[in-house]
């Protein structure tokens, strides 16, 4: 989704910079996309079949999503309701 600015009517190409916390360190990556589609808080993109920068980068932010969505899930699944006590 589109968290900040907006993209113009007719914009058909994009630089992604990507700032990536890692919960140790900040990453910063670069990436050049085509818009295929433009949605008012979703965009479509296409990136080069061959471009092995932007398909490295795309992975390792899945890999850091699944991540913080597996540590989400512990986290969730390790509160306990007010009422309930903890078993030994």
């Amino acid at each position: 989704m589109l968290s900040e600015g907006c993209l113009p009517t007719r914009q058909r190409s994009v630089i992604l910079n990507f700032k990536i916390w890692t919960g140790t360190e900040t990453l910063y990556r670069k990436s050049y996309a085509r818009v295929v589609r433009a949605q008012r808080e979703r965009i479509a993109l296409e990136f080069a079949s061959r471009d092995f920068a932007a398909e490295a980068i795309i992975q390792e932010l899945m890999g850091y999503h699944r991540r913080n969505a597996g540590n989400r899930r512990a986290r969730r699944n390790n509160l306990r309701t007010p009422g309930q006590r903890a078993t030994v």
